[in-house]
């Protein structure tokens, strides 16, 4: 991430940045992640398989199944679509609480 941030670029590609790491470990990335974007203007595009973390903290999503997109648009609109179940075969519950929201997956 760090090698990354030194290059200065407008846009930032990141292939799963929560990978093997530990749960406050990957808040932490994510939160880093938005603020990148928040304070510093950049524009992040990601590939993140954790449905609660990308959920949680994009502003937009692209759900693909079998190499093609088959929805994209803001968090609401994509879970409206019903898009991730299908693709996923879950069922996606939102919780909310004072600390915002959080999204549990259960089999379909």
């Amino acid at each position: 991430m760090a090698m990354t941030l030194a290059q200065d670029t407008g846009i930032i590609v990141l292939d799963e940045p929560t990978t093997y790491l530990d749960i406050r470990a990957c808040h932490e990335t994510m939160q880093l992640v938005r603020r990148l974007n928040a304070e510093m203007g950049k524009t992040i595009i990601m590939v993140i398989h954790d449905l609660d973390l990308a959920l949680r903290y994009s502003d937009n999503l692209m759900v693909m199944e079998r190499g093609i997109c088959s929805h994209a648009g803001t968090v609401d609109e994509v879970l409206e679509s019903g898009a991730i179940e299908h693709a996923f075969g879950v069922s996606i519950h939102a919780v909310g609480s004072s600390f915002g929201r959080s999204y549990s997956l259960f089999p379909a």
